[in-house]
């Protein structure tokens, strides 16, 4: 089974793309939607999900980063996902 499998979103690899799986290709950036419109709808999505299903105060409060990060710097958010 190849790595990638679980990770339908990983960007095509070129020749001199470093070999990245798992939870390091998120934070290297090299997962998710290379669109900026629909990482923004995935992470709305995934945050709405988190509040109305937490049982918990840490759970409803995470989504707060990413609302703050999109309000406060989407520049530096847009550079990230688009790269």
């Amino acid at each position: 089974m190849r790595p990638d499998c679980c990770y339908p979103r990983l960007r095509p690899r070129t020749a001199d793309s470093p070999q990245i799986f798992g939870d390091d290709a998120h934070l290297a950036g090299l997962a998710g939607p290379p669109v900026l419109a629909a990482w923004i709808d995935e992470v709305n999505d995934l945050g709405v999900t988190m509040k109305e299903t937490s049982e918990c105060g840490p759970g409803r409060a995470a989504p707060l980063i990413t609302e703050s990060l999109l309000r406060y710097f989407p520049d530096r958010v847009a550079r990230h996902v688009e790269g």
